[in-house]
């Protein structure tokens, strides 16, 4: 079948490098985004990276609606999805944009399927097209079950189906503490602590304190002392202002940033400490 216009949207460029470089877990001072390729799923609302499991050693869900952009316009009737590498897309949109300036973003596909086989970029002059992955059966063979684990207020669920016991409202320069403390101290897996209806920092080594720090945060339920690996830094970088912390012993991390128009959602699996 021919190649049909499916969606096409507008913004600005520093929009869509925000909106990528979030979902791509890809920090500013970073050279490379967490991951190579990208699925994204547009539908009338909202532009969402719904693959992923809480299973994997880090996965992002975000969303971000419509209202974020200058115009958008769905042809398709169905979502339309979208599999491209990360990088030459960040790339060409900092080409075509130089930065500054309104961007327009095309999907073009099969309509029968929804997948898309190219987005084409423009700005004034300049024109840009990425090839997507074609094979339609790919939703197959990639997990999209992360979005199953998040209710509606975006409560994280366990693999029980019970929302994670221990919650944390704090801000991302706390988490960044986490962060900074690990890596001064060189250590392998990033230590998560609430303890005594508080935020810990507590870096131990051969059962001995070497470091701590009581952080400043919201608490409900009950103590936790995980340990989880290096992606906890990219998310501790790539975030600002407020976050919602979940998880329970022994469980999953999930990291939650709402703000406007966007809903960010991290996951980090136990590391082994």
């Amino acid at each position: 079948m021919d190649e049909e216009l499916l969606a096409e949207f507008t913004a600005p460029s520093q929009m869509f490098e925000r909106m990528l470089s979030l979902a791509a877990v890809e920090p500013p001072d970073s050279a490379e985004p967490y991951y190579d390729e990208m699925l994204v799923r547009v539908d009338g609302s909202s532009l969402r990276t719904p693959a992923g499991s809480a299973d994997a050693p880090l996965s992002a869900y975000c969303t971000a609606r419509t209202e974020l952009l200058d115009t958008f316009d769905a042809v398709a009737e169905t979502p339309v999805t979208a599999v491209f590498d990360i990088v030459e897309l960040r790339d060409w949109l900092a080409w075509v944009g130089g930065g500054e300036g309104d961007i327009s973003v095309r999907m073009d596909g099969d309509p029968e399927t929804g997948y898309a086989s190219r987005l084409v970029v423009r700005s004034g002059d300049a024109t840009a097209r990425i090839d997507c992955v074609r094979d339609s059966a790919l939703g197959a063979d990639v997990s999209l079950t992360l979005p199953d684990r998040f209710t509606e207020d975006e409560r994280f669920l366990l693999a029980d189906g019970t929302p994670a016991p221990t919650v944390v409202e704090t801000e991302a320069d706390q988490l960044r503490r986490i962060a900074d403390g690990r890596r001064t101290a060189g250590a392998a897996t990033f230590p998560f602590v609430v303890d005594d209806g508080s935020l810990q920092f507590e870096l131990r080594e051969d059962g001995r304190l070497r470091a701590c720090e009581t952080l400043t945060g919201e608490v409900s339920g009950p103590a936790v002392r995980n340990e989880y690996d290096g992606p906890l830094g990219r998310v501790a970088d790539v975030l600002t202002g407020p976050v919602t912390l979940q998880t329970g012993p022994g469980q999953p991390l999930a990291v939650v940033s709402r703000r406007s128009g966007f809903t960010l959602r991290y996951v980090l699996s136990q590391g082994e400490s």
